[in-house]
């Protein structure tokens, strides 16, 4: 008895290559957490995240203080 399952699936090549894309670069920052684990640092200060003026956060240490509380 023939125990194969051929299954063919039919993908857009623009999908496939976005996948293909998206596959390497999860690849490569999995293995850069890995490799990078001790030196990551997990929490930072109200001024630390206000030296780094990241997008989408206050620019000041106490509202960004005040959003960490609002949001625990």
């Amino acid at each position: 008895m023939d125990e194969r399952f051929d299954l063919t699936v039919h993908v857009a090549a623009d999908v496939w290559a976005y996948a293909q894309r998206r596959t390497a670069f999860l690849e490569t920052l999995l293995i850069r957490v890995l490799r990078e684990h001790a030196e990551m640092q997990e929490w930072f200060s109200a001024s630390e995240l206000e030296t780094l003026r990241l997008p989408g956060l206050p620019t000041h240490r106490s509202t960004i203080t005040r959003k960490a509380r609002q949001e625990g």
